[in-house]
Order: structure tokens, then C-alpha cells, then sequence
């Protein structure tokens, strides 16, 4: 599934041929799978996520990451590379239609010459609103962005799509009359058919349905994390600015609270909350 998925996510974000089921690895995929053969007891790991703001003004100062710092350079300078490649073509708009151009179409040639080198803020990504003096600027999108951006979808979309098509699998395995049920509605679709297109997607209600709950049950983040920007007060529970909270995605999914019988795999599960909500 990883190999799939890679597959997939290079040659729609980038257009790349990475070639993941043919002979030897290449560079791209090996780099990509250190980022998940992850040992949570190694002592920069832990440090990392102990004190986030610390580490990240380390890497300012020092201009190298406390971890992965090799595969975070190859994956910096690769997308740098193509970056300048598709900006070097005049054609690129017309030739490539991947998420990585969509992105470039947008950059602002007129961006500060800061924006244009890489460096150790290549990994921060800016969203919104821009603070100018007492005011506030739409920012266009930057080199930066784009890189970063380009990154997020590269690691955030590997493993976790691969992890989830598993448990699909797997649920699947233990329970044949959802697995019946889900067949017969592709073949109902896409009759004999084997080409798939967009509309055929769109229709396929039963698959979104086991889809969700998979992710309900496994989710692929079992927390995140979040930054108070301004002090607030929610459900009388005080939160002060630049206060860390973490919400417990698996936790929630798993209350009884929230779902009925939440170990039992249900696909019609996500029907009810629609109409309930």
C-alpha cells in the first residue's frame, strides 16, 4: 500500500514517475519511509515534542532540524529544484496540471527576495491574514508556501492514506456483508466498465460511508494540537493566549458520548449523524 501511495501522490502532486513497484527503491521513496520508522524514544524525538517552541528556535539559530535533518534537506532541495525547472519553462502552465502547479500559478513574482532563497523557515507555513502595523494585508502565496505546502502533502498524504487503506482492508476481511454490500455497489456503478472517472466517484455514497467510519474508529492522527492565540473562555474552561491544548481525536471517536456502541463498525453511522446534525 505504501508503494501505491506513493505512486499516487508523487505523479499527481509533482508529476513524478517514482516507479515504486519496479526494481531497486529509488532515493525518493526511501527518504519518504524514514519519516515513519520513527524510534518515539530517541531523545531529540522526545525533546521535539516536550518543547516545541524550543526546538523550533534551535533550528533558527542553528539552521539545522533536531531530527531527520538529512531527509528534510532532500526534500527541500528536490522541490527547490523542480520549482526553478517549472519556473524556467514558459510552458509549464499548459504542461503540467499537478498540485504543485496549481500552486506555482499562484506565486507572486513580486514577493520580497527573502521569500526566494530557501531556509530553515522553508518548514512554516503562513495562513490568512498578514499583520501591517495597524492594519491587516491579504499575502499572496510565496516560495516558502509553496514549498512547504508541497512537503505537507508529500509526508501527510503517504502514510496516512496507506494506513488507512489497511484498516479498510481489514474491516472489510472481518465483515463480509459489508464487503457484499460495498461490492455490489461498484459494480453496480461502474458495470463493466474499467475505466473510473470523477462522476463515477461522486456516486459511490455506500464506499464514502465505510470510508468514515474507518477513519472514526482509526483515526490517523490520534490528537492534534493547537495554539490560543487570544485569551477565550469555551464551556467555561479559560484558555490564555500562546496556551497549548491538545484534543484527543481517538478519545472523542470512541465516547459513547458522541457514538453509539462506538466499537461496533457501522457505515450507516455517518448517515444518522447527517440527518441528527
Amino acid at each position: 500500500m505504501e508503494k501505491l501511495t506513493m505512486n499516487v501522490i508523487a505523479r499527481a502532486a509533482f508529476s513524478l514517475e517514482v516507479n515504486a513497484f519496479q526494481g531497486e527503491e529509488t532515493e525518493f521513496f526511501k527518504e519518504a519511509k524514514k519519516f515513519f520508522k520513527v524510534n518515539f524514544m530517541d531523545p531529540r524525538l522526545l525533546f521535539m515534542i516536550t518543547f516545541p517552541n524550543v526546538s523550533k528556535q534551535i533550528q533558527q539559530l542553528t539552521g539545522c532540524s533536531l531530527f531527520m535533518n538529512k531527509t528534510n534537506t532532500f526534500f527541500k532541495e528536490m522541490l527547490g529544484e523542480i520549482l526553478d525547472q517549472r519556473r524556467a519553462d514558459k510552458e509549464a502552465a499548459e504542461k503540467y496540471t499537478d498540485f504543485f502547479q496549481l500552486l506555482l500559478n499562484a506565486l507572486d513574482e513580486g514577493n520580497d527576495s527573502q521569500n526566494e532563497k530557501l531556509s530553515t523557515e522553508d518548514s512554516d507555513i503562513i495562513h490568512g491574514d498578514t499583520e501591517n502595523g495597524g492594519g491587516k494585508w491579504k499575502k499572496s502565496i510565496s516560495r516558502i508556501e509553496i514549498l512547504a505546502q508541497s512537503f505537507l502533502v508529500l509526508i501527510a498524504g503517504y502514510e496516512t492514506t496507506a494506513t488507512t487503506l489497511h484498516m479498510i482492508i481489514y474491516m472489510l476481511a472481518k465483515l463480509p456483508e459489508i464487503q457484499d454490500r460495498l461490492r455490489d455497489e461498484i459494480n453496480n456503478i461502474l458495470e463493466d466498465r474499467e475505466d473510473i472517472g470523477y462522476d463515477d466517484i461522486t456516486k459511490f455514497q455506500y464506499m464514502n460511508q465505510v470510508i468514515f467510519e474507518t477513519l472514526r474508529m482509526y483515526p490517523v492522527a490520534t490528537r492534534a494540537n493547537r495554539l490560543c492565540t487570544k485569551p477565550i473562555t469555551i464551556n467555561g474552561i479559560e484558555f490564555k493566549e500562546n496556551f497549548t491544548f491538545s484534543i484527543p481525536i481517538y478519545a472523542i471517536h470512541h465516547d459513547e458520548k458522541y457514538y453509539p456502541n462506538p466499537d461496533e463498525f457501522d457505515p450507516e453511522r455517518c448517515v444518522l449523524l447527517k440527518l441528527l446534525s
